[in-house]
């Protein structure tokens, strides 16, 4: 069973830690839970079988829980005509196009590929990542150590500042020719 959102123009599937954290409070007959999509907490409801996000309740988006095999958009907001492309792409690369779909990159490992480490070209691609890898989680961030970077240094704040005798010149000077023209 796979989980979908309806968007504008049809039924979207969640990514696959969407989909799996959907699934396990759906499993545990909860009647909501809290997901991140997109940098936004949204809440689940599975008694309305719809979504929301947490700072505008008033706008839902159904969702339903339906068979891998439902015609669906793309996925997380990806055209599935975009994910078959880059699928089609991968094979050629050496990858399969499950990579692709489930989420990780995927890498080139074609002996017969440009190299692209040169300063010439793009990077080339990697080991298979999983997006997941590329984050820091928040828990990971301390802020404490910055806490000397972040305070302003007082001494560059005032000599970036206008100086006062700067505008009064300025203003004076803007007398002045408001005078001549009045002339």
């Amino acid at each position: 069973m796979v989980w979908y959102y309806e968007g504008r123009n049809g039924w979207w599937r969640y990514d696959t830690r969407t989909a799996s954290e959907i699934e396990a409070a759906f499993t545990q007959s909860l009647q909501s839970c809290e997901v991140c999509i997109a940098g936004h907490i949204y809440i689940v409801d599975f008694t309305q079988m719809c979504q929301a996000r947490k700072d505008r309740p008033g706008r839902t988006r159904r969702i339903k829980r339906d068979s891998a095999d439902l015609e669906a958009k793309g996925i997380a907001g990806l055209r599935l005509s975009l994910l078959e492309k880059a699928a089609q792409e991968s094979v050629v690369c050496g990858s399969a196009p499950a990579d692709i779909i489930s989420g990780s990159v995927a890498s080139c490992s074609d002996a017969s590929a440009p190299d692209h480490n040169s300063s010439s070209g793009p990077m080339s691609c990697g080991a298979s990542v999983s997006p997941d890898q590329l984050t820091t989680p928040l828990v990971n961030v301390n802020l404490e150590d910055d806490s000397e970077n972040v305070s302003p240094d007082l001494d560059s704040i005032r000599d970036s500042a206008p100086s006062p005798t700067r505008l009064r010149r300025s203003s004076r000077t803007r007398a002045r020719h408001r005078s001549d023209l009045r002339d």
